[in-house]
């Protein structure tokens, strides 16, 4: 074993502190005398602490004959061990300095990045734990901490002396490969209390735009690292294991076959709740006459009562072997709307995934479309356009209801996907959009259950930013908008979707946006626009207070009123001739805006306000287009 020691002092928030807690939360209800062994244990700093707080007898083994010296100082028995000898060595060593006590547990802290293979040292502690019924905490750098894997996605590797990149390491653990490692060895996790560090020591340098905590790239990143594992600031993986089964085989097969499995095209999530048996038929129909069948459809039960569930079955039962072999039908029976949708594109194996609820009608280019843009522009998410009907349902003869159209086609939605309008709402609906599974199996972008309506837009916006959009403009759905049946919009008050509305613009504004080529000529554009409108907007004020202060002109003054020069040069102003040669210009305004003229008294002006009208009319246009006239006149006084 090439390990080098490094004599950490013991506390309760590093990773010793955390192997004590482990060992401490799964103490036997019954207290036994028994040893600890501690394989690696280097200057053993947990040491006192296993013996003082769990009243077990230290041993500790490692190669490191100083380390091995030190332990025995302090009074802790520890003994030489050399890992690089075979394996039934080493047992036979333990084995006799045990010399028949009990092993109640055991600890690997920091070991298993140093060897190799690791394999070896996982054998001797599945060993010992199975003889003895004892519980293994072990512990591994974690290489997936964020301060790391963004570095390294700007090239960055910085090996150290110490820390996450030592340069002793040979083995380099995420949480998910130590989790396979360990099933692979026969031990499976059963607690685990891992060591977090915001800031690792690979936090540098400070001011590095991936790491500084307050730049947008940080920022960024970290939303989409945060939402992936739960690992993202993890520094050290501690865990619980016991032993079990050794799955080596079936684990590398399973691997095996998620790296070349051959996956559909499509996911179909479809929610359901057995309400309409009509629409639920029109949607398979209208799937088996697809022009493209590379797809499974994933139907969702969503809280079915029993006659509800027989009536999806049947439906199921009556399609053609052909449909029902793409068809995998799963029941969730907790969580509002949102919830079957996360259970749905977890279940989903297709490249794509998207939403077609059991009351929505695809036409029969809707797959072949998706898959056209998904040539062109791979890993993008994919939408068409999708038409509206009002529609609503009637008793048929058998009293079953059936729906009823009751509008042609409305082409409400655009036939290209704009990020910045969608900013503000959804001009999308779930059918229209195939998105990337990966983004949710990967990327961690999950719906948010929190939300009881829209919650298709803040998914599908929160993929947007990340993914782009590939647009088409071509007609392949129909959204069924019901006029008086169970809906969305009937069931949920205006008020609940504005406040879902508010929260999925608040998480927009959290975070960083990443837009796609073309957006910056598009922002120029709108701030070129808004400053004309905000030009035009200035302009009918001066004009409105032109008016304001004509009307004020032709209400006599009160008795006893005292102007002062302000309020007697805007008098002047406004009973001029060529302001009175204006007046219609102003009236014309006036009602193009639709704002009717109110009343005002300019006795009721302060100076400040005499002057402030005064200036307004010297700017206003109808004062500047007859600067003319009143340059003539003073040329013949």
């Amino acid at each position: 074993m090439m390990k080098q020691n490094y004599d950490n002092a013991y506390a309760y928030d590093n990773v010793y502190g955390h192997v004590v807690e482990l060992l401490r939360r799964h103490r036997p209800f019954k207290a036994e005398d028994g040893v600890h062994v501690d394989l690696g244990c280097g200057y053993g700093r947990m040491g006192e602490a296993v013996q003082g707080e769990l009243g077990r007898h230290y041993i500790g083994f490692d190669i490191d004959a100083q380390a091995v010296s030190s332990l025995a100082s302090r009074g802790l028995e520890a003994h030489v061990l050399d890992f690089n000898a075979p394996v039934a060595s080493i047992r036979q060593i333990i084995d006799g300095h045990l010399a028949g006590r009990k092993v109640l547990s055991i600890s690997m802290v920091d070991v298993l990045e140093h060897v190799h293979p690791p394999a070896l040292a996982l054998e001797v502690v599945r060993r010992l734990v199975a003889d003895h019924g004892a519980l293994a905490v072990l512990s591994v750098p974690n290489l997936a901490h964020r301060d790391v894997g963004f570095k390294l996605a700007f090239g960055r590797y910085d090996i150290t002396h110490a820390g996450l990149l030592d340069h002793t390491h040979v083995n380099p653990f995420t949480a998910e490969v130590l989790d396979d490692m360990l099933v692979q060895n026969g031990l499976h996790t059963i607690d685990r209390f891992d060591v977090r560090m915001g800031d690792s020591d690979q936090h540098f340098p400070g001011f590095h735009p991936a790491l500084a905590s307050k730049s947008v790239l940080a920022t960024y990143l970290r939303g989409l690292r945060d939402q992936i594992d739960g690992h993202a600031t993890t520094n050290q993986l501690v865990v619980a294991c016991l032993a079990g089964p050794e799955q080596g085989a079936r684990f590398r097969a399973a691997e095996d076959e998620r790296r070349h499995v051959k996956r559909p095209f499509l996911s179909i999530v479809t929610r359901t709740q057995g309400r309409r048996r009509s629409t639920l038929n029109d949607l398979f129909l209208a799937l088996s006459a697809q022009s493209c069948m590379d797809y499974e459809v994933v139907l969702v039960g969503h809280m079915l009562e029993v006659q509800k569930q027989i009536v999806v079955e049947e439906v199921i039962e009556q399609l053609q072997p052909h449909m029902q072999a793409r068809v995998n039908f799963i029941r969730v029976d907790h969580g509002n709307r949102t919830t079957p949708l996360n259970a749905g594109f977890s279940a989903a194996r297709g490249e794509y995934v998207t939403i077609l609820d059991d009351d929505d009608l695809p036409m029969a280019h809707w797959v072949e479309v998706f898959q056209e843009l998904a040539l062109r522009a791979p890993g993008r998410a994919l939408r068409s356009v999708a038409v509206r009907q009002e529609f609503d349902e009637v008793g048929n003869e058998k009293s079953h209801l059936v729906p009823r159209s009751l509008s042609g086609f409305k082409y409400d939605y655009p036939d290209r996907f704009d990020l910045l309008a969608h900013l503000r709402d959804n001009f999308t609906p779930g059918l229209a959009i195939a998105l990337p599974r990966s983004a949710f199996q990967d990327m961690g972008i999950r719906f948010d259950e929190s939300l009881t309506t829209a919650e298709d837009w803040d998914f599908i916006m929160r993929c947007a930013l990340l993914c782009g959009v590939e647009s088409s403009p071509q007609v392949t759905c129909i959204y069924r908008w019901w006029l008086s049946a169970d809906s969305s919009r009937a069931l949920h008050r205006p008020e609940e979707w504005r406040a879902n509305h508010q929260r999925i613009w608040d998480k927009m504004d959290k975070a960083p946006l990443l837009l796609p080529p073309g957006s910056a000529r598009l922002l120029r554009d709108l701030m070129e626009e808004r400053d004309s409108l905000n030009a035009a907007v200035a302009g009918l004020r001066i004009q409105l207070q032109d008016l304001h202060a004509q009307r004020a002109d032709t209400v006599p003054l009160p008795p006893g009123f005292e102007p002062t020069e302000a309020h007697r040069m805007l008098m002047l102003a406004i009973g001029s001739w060529s302001w009175r040669l204006s007046a219609p210009l102003r009236a014309v305004t006036a009602a193009l805006a639709r704002r009717p003229l109110p009343t005002f008294n300019i006795s009721h002006m302060t100076e400040t306000q005499a002057r402030e009208i005064l200036n307004a009319v010297h700017r206003s246009s109808s004062w500047r287009l007859t600067q003319p006239l009143r340059t003539v006149k003073r040329w013949f006084q």
